[in-house]
Parts: structure tokens; sequence; C-alpha cells
């Protein structure tokens, strides 16, 4: 069934150009990182295009602190701590809700080390810290590696850790939400664009098993009184057996898709009040990363926290974009009668080189995003 049921320093500027300079490809000379056949000498289209921005990059690591400096490019914007992230998507996962306040985090990869691109992104990023959480700036979430004067968020399997980054934004004084967000402990392509939302809201993401409904879970959600429990699975990842032992904590709404990007839109079109993204008009920006790369859609949530507030949707890993998708593009597809620039505008963020999403996949994106005079909105 488809659809619901139910700042950086003055002397780091050099560094800063340097590093964005290497991660976008071209604009400042060198080699491209883009990665794919088709990368033209200037760079463009593949970097951007006027409704889409590429983040590109060799390696996860790269593109996170890309993201990051992005969001916090530098006159004074700073986030208020850096998240470091493992390199197992359940745990980046459930880190998600620290991009909201009060922790305000970017993300950052350490795994395996700390990467030049992180070690380069945390000097730059500079985080504030965390006024009511003891001012911490770094906080290592699971088993990230310690890049030095670090806090810790741990536990032993994913429930616990989502429940333990709960608890640490209740002890940080964070306002503990009316709705939760559910996800199977399996097949990330249908759990990832609860990150965003989190990211969005500071829902805590929260794990159950396909056929068992885990402790921490169950603590996590009574922290919020009795919430909307929003499930983000299809029953072949978490059962009904475990909706209705859910259904005991709460009012449970199952959004889900005959595949991971339909139940993508179906989210991205769900609202409950002032619960859930609502994206059923012009004016709003989307994250698109390749299903077969999960931590790019969890990397890209502090994009879902600033600027234009993106939802995350994935796409198939070859093929031609979606009909679903190019049909949910075109309902929410601006336009205008006379003016275009009393319009509002669409954006979308593509994680990714363009042997994850190709050239042809982003401009066809670009043509979906892009604002056309009313009586040209939904024809092919």
């Amino acid at each position: 069934m488809t659809g619901i049921l139910r700042h950086q320093r003055p002397a780091l500027w050099g560094l800063v150009t340097a590093l964005l300079c290497a991660l976008s490809l071209t604009a400042c000379g060198g080699s491209t990182l883009l990665g794919g056949s088709g990368a033209s000498s200037t760079g463009y289209p593949e970097v951007a295009t006027k409704n889409t921005t590429r983040v590109g990059g060799g390696t996860t690591a790269d593109r996170a602190a890309a993201v990051s400096l992005a969001v916090w490019p530098g006159a004074g914007q700073r986030p208020s701590s850096v998240a470091l992230l493992p390199g197992d998507w359940q745990s980046a996962l459930a880190a998600t809700p620290l991009a909201a306040p009060p922790f305000k985090a970017a993300f950052l990869m350490a795994n395996d080390g700390i990467p030049d691109s992180t070690q380069s992104a945390l000097d730059a990023l500079d985080p504030t810290g965390v006024k009511s959480s003891q001012g911490v700036k770094r906080i290592r979430v699971g088993g990230a590696d310690d890049p030095g004067d670090s806090s810790q968020i741990t536990a032993d399997y994913p429930a616990a850790l989502a429940d333990a980054v709960d608890q640490s934004r209740d002890a940080a004084g964070a306002h503990m939400t009316n709705s939760v967000v559910v996800v199977g402990t399996t097949g990330p392509e249908w759990a990832v664009p609860a990150g965003a939302w989190a990211a969005r809201s500071g829902d805590p993401v929260l794990f159950a098993e396909k056929d068992a409904l885990p402790q921490p879970t169950v603590a996590a959600i009574r922290r919020h009184g009795r919430p909307l429990i929003l499930l983000l699975a299809p029953i072949s990842g978490v059962s009904v057996a475990v909706e209705k032992q859910l259904q005991a904590n709460g009012d449970v709404v199952r959004i889900t898709g005959k595949n991971p990007t339909e139940a993508a839109i179906a989210f991205a079109r769900f609202r409950d009040g002032d619960r859930g993204w609502g994206l059923t008009d012009p004016g709003h920006g989307f994250i698109f990363y390749n299903q077969d790369n999960p931590m790019d859609g969890i990397i890209s949530s502090p994009l879902s926290a600033a600027g234009t507030w993106a939802a995350t949707i994935p796409l198939p890993s070859d093929g031609p974009l979606p009909t679903s998708l190019d049909q949910y593009l075109r309902d929410v597809q601006p336009g205008f009668r006379d003016d275009p620039t009393r319009s509002v505008y669409n954006h979308g963020w593509l994680m990714g080189n363009t042997d994850s999403i190709s050239q042809e996949t982003q401009a066809n994106l670009d043509r979906l995003l892009e604002m056309v005079p009313a009586n040209e909105r939904m024809n092919p």
C-alpha cells in the first residue's frame, strides 16, 4: 500500500576557501572530484544548475564537511556543536535530532580515524558550545573516533543509542516533542528520510525490530507523553504485531509506499496539526540521494534545519526518475501569472558525484523544480 496509514575565525578564511574549492570541484581550478565520465571542464552543470546544488567530493567525510560549511559559511554563522558520526547508518540516523536546538550540531565523519576534511572543518566551524549542556562543543556518537576534547553519547545497540540521544536532549532542556519517529533496524532506504525531519523538528528517531519492540524505544516514547508515532517502515520491516505494541503508547500512523521513493514522498506530504512536513505547495527545499548510499541522506540533515529546510527523498540506484517523483514535483512546482519575481521557488540539493546521481537525473530535477507560467504547471 502507498501513502499514510492511519562562523569561521578570520585566520581560517583561507582554509575554508581551500576546502570548499576541493570539495566543490573546478570553481577554483584543479581537478574534479565529481566522478563519472560526463563532467565538463567548467564543472557546470554538474556542480549546480539554476535550481539544484550538488554536494560532490570523493568520500562521505568530504561531503559531510562540505554540507557543514555550506550551512555555516562564516560571517558569524557557527554551529553550537559538532556531532562526530561513526560509519554505521543506524548510529548516524539516531544522532539526527542533535541538528535541532539546543545542540544545533554540524555533522562530520569520524570513523576509521579523523579524516583530513573532518579535521579542517572542525577547525573552521569553531562551535560556540551548548550552554545548556556544560558548553559541550564536540560530541562523539556511538563508536565514532575521538578528535580530542569531546564528550560521548553511546550505547550498545541502535535502539538504546537513540534513547540516549533523546535523554541527552531532554537533559539539555530541549522541548520534548509531541511526535516521534520509529523506523526499522534494517532497510535504510526506508528509514533515512526520518533524519531530515528529526533535524527540522527535534523528534527522536527510534528503532523497532521486525518482530520486537525494544524497551529503550518504549522508554523514549513515554518521555514524550503519548505522542503521535510516525512509523516509517513497510510491514516487511516492522510487523503489524509491533505496530499494535506501539499503539499502546500513542497514536500510530504508518507511512509507507510501494518503494522507498514513494514512501518518502508520502512522508513529505504528511501533516497532522503542527506535526509533519506538509509539503503540498510550492516554495520548498528537497535533498536527493542515491538510496544505496544511506550515509549521504543522513549527513545532509543539517540542510533540513536551516536555509530551505529540505525534506529528503531517496532515488533508485539506476534507471529514470521515478514516475511518482516526477508527479510529486509537478504537484508542488512553483508557478506565476504575470510577475515571476513575486513568486516562490523550489530548490534541490543532490548528494554525491555523477556516479551516484547522474547529470541527466540532475537536469530532469532542475526542470521539475523550475518556476513556470501558471498555465504550464502540471503539463508534461
